[in-house]
């Protein structure tokens, strides 16, 4: 499915790097530590001769296996969990945060600066500050707990700043390289992996099944964590809505935007929209509508206002063009838009009913885990998890609750969540997958890290969804359906949302990361990975099952083909966008969420310019697209 670029290919681009004087490259320098990273450069260094790339994890070339020549992103390592993590000094390391292998093998950040995202900084972003090198949160950092080398006591664990009564069970499972992908049970039988089914829910930086209005603004940019920290910019932030789409303020979508509804309201906005613009019905333009690439819509009135499209304008024979429009060309043509959220019910994860299937199939007795041990009256205030497939009966702390996950980890939570301030995330090199087929009440949420957003999903089920009364922190990917997210206040998500309703009346900002179309790589072909949690640990399958020798989450049974996606994936072959799955175009030969950017152009990756080079100015953040 995938297109990959030869390893001649990238010879003759590292060629061209190594003698262009200034210039930048995504693909180059895995070398020696010559000098230190600034993190405004994305990840690159500053050598005072010539501005190099050393994050390795930009390195689609890896000498070691046989493939790589057929590879344009790196594989991820064997005993590695994902694309994060690099074999240096015999040991998996996360070159995103280790200050002695930030972003490459070998590159050291100096006293006085932290690895943020892959590049050494001298300040760290995300409510964290600097602690051994390193950018941790002293919030639910049990190393570092409300400050600097506060460690917390065996039995306690950090929660809110402060070492709290705690359940750590991080340690009561082996988990070699992380674990084994977490499968998902589908209609009751186990036929999709964790990843597979991430990569096809989170297409979108957003996306809504039903009509939204927006009356506090929406942004919406890309950046990708497998090449450094966010810089802003990078196109391919599509917003997809089902129903109409009404904004009182301007919005700025950097990527795509995708209108399904067929009335006379479809659209009701202004603003700008980066790549391109389908809308089924009319689009009415109130303030001036810029959009970079195509536009189809039903039919639009411009009003006194302008409407200026960058390629083709289509829009049916008989449909109304009012106002002041420009575009390079017209086409009356039939305008159709597919809906760009998979919101049938052939379509919707199955939430509940995999919970209920999680709720006996699990792997609690393997870690001594009681179902109940969130539930009113607990004293547990932080649950840490190893990796496989955990059930509770719901969550009521009354209180602040921090849980942990340290490997390949599935939580299942049966029924409601409250906490006066919520906080899930991954360590460093693990993946979480949670689902909840109740609603979330909190006062706060702390939901994954913006240095690794794909490496944390969350599934809500419940019939009101994502309620938060004051402040929201997300690094990661939120799905809810059949309820609803709802923002009250400023809310920046470094990662992407999915929901059947989405209510926002204050500022929107949504930074997709384009890693989440990668995470599917580690999912097993068909035979099953090795190895399995806890398979030799020798304690009864109390609460796991009839099957206690069956690996966790495996039924035992034949497993049905998983539903098919017709579209072609991220970085699939392809010859016309039409054959891409929404959002993604066809450039070059190949599905992706932009189309590749000429000479001239802006950049902030390599790969985003048809030549494969985008040259930088040290220090800077962004460059623009030579020619080779």
């Amino acid at each position: 499915m995938r297109r990959h670029f030869s390893r001649m290919a990238w010879i003759a681009l590292l060629s061209v790097v190594m003698v262009c004087g200034g210039c930048s490259d995504d693909a180059s320098g895995n070398g020696e530590n010559h000098g230190q990273a600034d993190v405004n450069s994305g990840g690159r260094l500053d050598t005072g001769e010539e501005d190099l790339d050393v994050n390795e994890a930009r390195d689609p070339v890896d000498h070691e296996d046989p493939d790589a020549e057929d590879r344009d992103v790196p594989p991820i390592e064997e005993g590695c969990v994902n694309h994060y993590q690099r074999v240096c000094g015999g040991d998996c390391v996360n070159i995103k945060i280790d200050p002695d292998n930030c972003g490459a093998c070998g590159t050291v950040c100096g006293e006085g600066e932290a690895c943020a995202g892959g590049a050494c900084a001298e300040a760290c972003g995300n409510n964290e500050q600097i602690c051994d090198r390193q950018c941790v949160n002293v919030q639910s950092d049990s190393n570092h707990c409300g400050g600097c080398g506060i460690v917390c006591e065996e039995g306690t664990g950090c929660n809110g700043g402060v070492c709290v009564p705690a359940l750590d069970l991080s340690k009561a499972l082996e988990c070699e390289g992380g674990g084994p992908p977490v499968q998902f049970d589908w209609d009751g039988v186990q036929d999709r992996c964790s990843g597979d089914v991430a990569e096809a829910a989170f297409r979108w930086a957003m996306c809504s099944c039903s009509s939204t209005s927006l009356t506090g603004g929406l942004t919406t940019d890309a950046f990708d964590s497998l090449q450094g920290p966010y810089v802003p910019g990078a196109l391919g932030g599509g917003v997809g809505i089902n129903g109409s789409l009404k904004s009182t303020q301007a919005f700025d979508i950097g990527g795509s935007l995708w209108v399904g509804d067929t009335s006379d309201g479809a659209l009701n906005a202004h603003g700008t929209v980066h790549i391109d613009m389908r809308v089924g019905g009319r689009a009415s333009i109130t303030g001036g509508l810029d959009v970079g690439g195509d536009a189809a819509v039903g039919s639009y009135n411009a009003g006194g206002a302008t409407f200026a499209v960058g390629g083709t304008l289509t829009v049916p024979a008989d449909g109304a063009m009012g106002g002041n429009s420009t575009y390079q060309v017209l086409e009356r043509a039939p305008v159709q838009v597919p809906m760009p959220c998979a919101c049938e019910e052939e379509q919707i994860i199955p939430i509940a009913a995999m919970i209920e299937g999680r709720r006996t199939d699990n792997d609690n007795a393997l870690i001594g885990l009681d179902a109940d041990a969130l539930r009113a009256g607990s004293t547990v205030r932080r649950l840490d998890l190893p990796c496989g497939s955990y059930f509770l009966r719901g969550i009521d702390s009354g209180g602040d609750l921090t849980i942990m996950a340290h490997g390949r980890t599935a939580l299942y939570i049966q029924g409601n969540v409250k906490a006066q301030r919520l906080t899930i995330k991954a360590m460093p090199g693990a993946e979480l997958d949670v689902f909840i087929d109740g609603d979330v009440h909190t006062g706060g949420l702390v939901f994954g890290s913006q240095h690794y957003p794909a490496s944390t999903r969350l599934y809500l089920g419940g019939a009101e969804g994502l309620l938060i009364t004051q402040g929201v922190d997300i690094g990661g990917f939120v799905y809810a359906y059949p309820g609803a997210m709802h923002f009250t206040s400023d809310v920046e998500v470094f990662g992407g949302v999915f929901s059947n309703q989405l209510s926002v009346t204050q500022p929107l900002a949504v930074h997709y990361d384009r890693q989440i179309q990668r995470v599917g790589d580690s999912c097993p072909g068909e035979e099953p990975e090795e190895p399995t949690p806890g398979e030799d640990v020798g304690v009864p399958g109390e609460d796991a099952g009839d099957d206690v020798g069956v690996p966790p989450g495996d039924t035992g049974g034949e497993d049905p083909d998983p539903p098919v996606d017709q579209c072609v994936e991220f970085e699939g072959s392809c010859s016309e966008s039409s054959d891409c799955c929404a959002p993604m175009l066809c450039s070059q030969g190949q599905c992706g969420l932009n189309r590749c950017l000429v000479g001239g152009e802006s950049c902030v990756y390599s790969s985003d310019c048809c030549s494969q080079l985008c040259a930088i100015a040290a220090g800077e953040a962004s460059g623009v697209c030579i020619t080779q």
